[in-house]
């Protein structure tokens, strides 16, 4: 998976503490060329948003083609118009998978860039580049070019996420924030990693400053800002406030595409709350709804296990776990792979030890 694939901070807050600077309190508007767009620009992105964000991807597409055209150095309109193109390459007329789209557009990028090398075309490669080798050696060639463009980081502080290492992680987006304070991405990855590093305070601090900055900025993708409120509402739950979590999660009536979600959130709230039945039943409903996602079955499995003291069920949802994440690329999914590894080998030395014998 290209670095394009946003990393699910849901699954990383229940791993083990990292260290992290402290939470965003402010974040610039950015000046940098790669991401400042004049208001009559930023308009005419709401409008194709509003066609993408809608399923109509062709005029979005031509829309998104010609603003790219106009503003050539604009890595965000840029990766807006691959977003329109991927959509395309990857779903017919009747809304079915076309094989082998992605790598055809992989590659008219990379010839794009070979052809006339720029900052924007070689870190758009990059972004859809097809293994992780070919994008890393097209972000050298663009910090070549640009040494301060903040994607670059941003981008390595992706493929360093992939492979958790995470002091890579630090160091690259430690650059991205030098480079550009008012990039939004990179502010977002921030505060995911205060997150996954146990910082609950901080992480709520930056997660509430960077969705104050990025509402209605049409640079962002929505399903990236449902996202971090979703985020926001468990970080909630873990700073031992879960009615502000039912806040939050009432403010986003049920939103559709975070719905499997919102129904963890609110097993993590019943959990809180001291019910695990009610919470197990909302983290079924969870895996009804995105029966493919593995942070479900890995509520579930914590639950029966820590919970409910129900051991054959804590094993069979493990089990699940395992064979969901091997499918899932993602990096959270490999990080819950192993995770399932070790708790069931815990379940099959239990069986394993033959009980104590009792004394008469």
């Amino acid at each position: 998976m290209t670095f394009r694939a946003r990393l699910l901070s849901l699954a990383v807050l229940l791993l083990a503490s990292a260290c992290w600077s402290s939470g965003v309190r402010s974040i610039p508007d950015t000046q940098s060329r790669y991401d400042h767009l004049p208001a009559p620009v930023g308009r005419a992105l709401r409008d194709a948003r509003a066609d993408f964000d809608a399923g109509r991807f062709e005029e979005a597409r031509i829309a998104l083609q010609l603003l790219a055209e106009e503003r050539p150095d604009s890595i965000v309109l840029g990766a807006w118009l691959q977003e329109a193109e991927i959509a395309l390459a990857t779903t017919s007329v009747a809304s079915t998978p076309t094989p082998g789209a992605p790598d055809e557009l992989a590659r008219r990028y990379a010839r794009a860039a070979e052809e006339s090398p720029t900052v924007a075309r070689l870190v758009l490669a990059a972004r859809v580049a097809a293994d992780d080798d070919a994008a890393r050696a097209l972000l050298d060639r663009a910090a070549e070019l640009d040494p301060r463009c903040a994607w670059v980081p941003y981008a390595r502080a992706f493929l360093a996420a992939k492979k958790a290492n995470w002091e890579e992680v630090r160091r690259a987006l430690a650059k991205a924030e030098e480079f550009d304070p008012g990039h939004l991405p990179t502010r977002w990855f921030e505060s995911w990693m205060l997150a996954r590093g146990g910082r609950v305070r901080e992480a709520i601090q930056s997660f509430e400053t960077w969705t104050a900055k990025a509402e209605g900025d049409p640079r962002v993708d929505g399903r990236l800002l449902l996202g971090a409120r979703l985020d926001l509402a468990l970080l909630y739950v873990l700073d031992e406030n879960p009615r502000r979590a039912e806040a939050l999660l009432a403010e986003l009536g049920g939103a559709t595409d975070g719905a499997a979600r919102e129904h963890l959130i609110r097993s993590a709230v019943a959990q809180a709350d001291g019910d695990p039945r009610a919470a197990l039943a909302e983290a079924e409903r969870a895996s009804q709804l995105a029966p493919g996602d593995v942070l479900p079955v890995v509520q579930q499995a914590l639950l029966n296990e820590l919970w409910l003291g129900d051991e054959a069920a804590a094993e069979v949802a493990w089990t699940k776990v395992l064979a969901l994440s091997r499918s899932a690329p993602d990096l959270s999914s490999m990080l819950e792979r192993v995770r399932a590894r070790v708790r069931l080998e815990r379940h099959q030395r239990a069986r394993a030890t033959p009980p104590p014998e009792s004394k008469p």
